[in-house]
């Protein structure tokens, strides 16, 4: 934007003709530290959940026998409580 048109606004004992272009820049400049942060903080955010699904997913584990395993999947095939028991046996195990 030119210049000439913002004289009318303008304080010549206050401002100088440059100040507005000035002005702009400084603006712009923390426009792009304020979204460079908010990105940041973005993806933190989506590493933070990442990995507390990660470190909950690795607390678990099975702890019984295989046999106690092997009946706890036929009970729930039997039961067909998964997928309105519509799912195969195979896909269970």
């Amino acid at each position: 934007m030119p210049t000439e048109f913002f004289h009318f606004f303008i304080n010549d004992q206050f401002s100088k003709c440059q100040d507005t272009t000035v002005a702009t820049i400084i603006a712009h400049d923390m426009l792009i530290v304020y979204l460079q942060q908010k990105i940041e903080k973005s993806q933190s955010h989506k590493d933070t959940k990442t990995n507390t699904i990660k470190q909950t997913s690795l607390k678990l584990f099975w702890t019984g026998s295989k046999t106690e395993l092997t009946e706890l999947i036929y009970a729930l095939h039997s039961s067909g409580s998964i997928n309105s028991g519509t799912t195969d046996i195979k896909e269970l195990r």
